[in-house]
């Protein structure tokens, strides 16, 4: 069973998806609550790309959302590692988190999904309007190691 396999089942199991595991192409999607989260191996990379849709952007306002998304992506403060990004067609915003899978355990994927879920949650509700107040930092994060603090996520 390789890494991407063991860690999806794994996660599986510790919320209670005894039988959870990656379609053919090594990934699956997961719903939590109102967080849909997608999980794509990245082969070529040594990764796996998880990523979630947390808003969408309508033409009005659109210039100020843009400035605090991008004020969250500088140095990661807003996002613990991952990525605001916008498909401009659609108008979606999506999180994104490229996970290295080199050294990756069952423990580190499961506080990285952690932070990511929490993440993606509150750039849901930013969007909709219904928090106010800074994105999530670093100082959130659960500080296991010197580099878990770096990830952020």
């Amino acid at each position: 069973m390789d890494l991407t396999r063991q860690l999806i089942a794994s996660f599986g199991r510790s919320i209670g998806l005894d039988d959870l595991a990656p379609d053919e192409d090594g990934g699956c999607t997961l719903a939590f609550d109102d967080i849909g989260v997608q999980f794509v191996p990245q082969p070529e990379a040594e990764q796996l790309l998880i990523y979630s849709p947390v808003g969408t952007l309508g033409p009005e306002g659109r210039a100020a959302a843009l400035t605090e998304l991008l004020a969250a992506n500088l140095f990661f403060c807003g996002t613990r590692g991952a990525t605001l990004g916008l498909d401009t067609d659609s108008g979606l915003v999506i999180l994104a988190y490229a996970l290295d899978m080199a050294g990756c355990d069952e423990g580190r994927f499961s506080r990285i999904m952690e932070n990511f879920l929490q993440v993606a949650h509150h750039w849901q509700q930013r969007l909709a309007g219904d928090i106010s107040g800074s994105a999530p930092d670093s100082a959130d994060a659960p500080a296991e190691s010197a580099e878990e603090n770096a990830l952020r996520v």
